[in-house]
């Protein structure tokens, strides 16, 4: 799964997680993802409620269908999410402790992101290759326990970050290959806890660069 690989290495996620001994619940839900010819395990680094973490190198809406009958799964990693819609992404928000979304070639849209947007324990998402337009980014901004993001080759522009500016626990971002500029990212400045920022490929100059460091002199800003 190098793709998978790739996923991790962007979000800032270790390859290998902290593992532990799963106790019956969690054995049903790691069953239920070697049944879906994924892998499963244990990782202590999410909380206690729901440290079942699924790794699948494709799915569908059966999919997520099927995963969401096993409240003990914190985090969900796809590899290639393209066969998701709206009606899979609804169904998670039966996972009453999501925490990590990882869709590679997400291809999520405006509604399907209102979906996943209501899923309000999600501390880390990642949706690569969405396709967000910048209204649709409302449907993040009432995830306010994000501390990671990532809209890699996204298509969405200036306009959208005003969606982000409330998401004051949020300490990476990854808007790389986006449309943004320098006006658009000036409104991250509200957000102060963030540690890192992506901006390769996009719009925006040097001079914004400087000028949001000044901002935000505790981040790192790759450009």
């Amino acid at each position: 799964m190098a793709r998978y690989l790739l996923i991790l290495t962007l979000v800032g996620f270790a390859v290998a997680p902290a593992l532990a001994q799963p106790d019956p619940l969690e054995k049903e839900a790691i069953e239920a993802a070697l049944k879906l010819k994924g892998k499963a395990a244990v990782d202590i680094k999410l909380e206690e409620s729901a440290r079942v973490s699924v790794m699948l190198e494709s799915a569908t809406d059966d999919t997520l269908l099927t995963l969401c009958k096993q409240p003990c799964i914190g985090g969900i990693i796809i590899d290639d999410a393209s066969k998701c819609t709206e009606k899979g992404y609804v169904a998670l928000k039966e996972l009453p402790n999501l925490q990590k979304l990882i869709l590679g070639k997400s291809g999520v849209t405006d509604k399907a992101l209102a979906a996943i947007g209501s899923i309000r324990p999600i501390q880390l998402l990642y949706l690569g290759e969405a396709k967000i337009s910048d209204p649709g980014l409302v449907g993040i901004s009432k995830m306010k326990d994000l501390h990671t993001l990532d809209l890699y080759d996204s298509k969405i522009g200036d306009r959208g970050l005003i969606h982000l500016v409330g998401l004051l626990k949020l300490e990476e971002l990854n808007l790389s290959g986006t449309k943004v500029s320098d006006s658009g990212i000036e409104t991250l400045k509200t957000l102060v806890k963030l540690k890192l920022l992506r901006l390769n490929r996009t719009e925006v100059t040097r001079a914004g660069v400087s000028k949001l460091e000044a901002e935000l002199p505790k981040a790192t800003i790759r450009w």
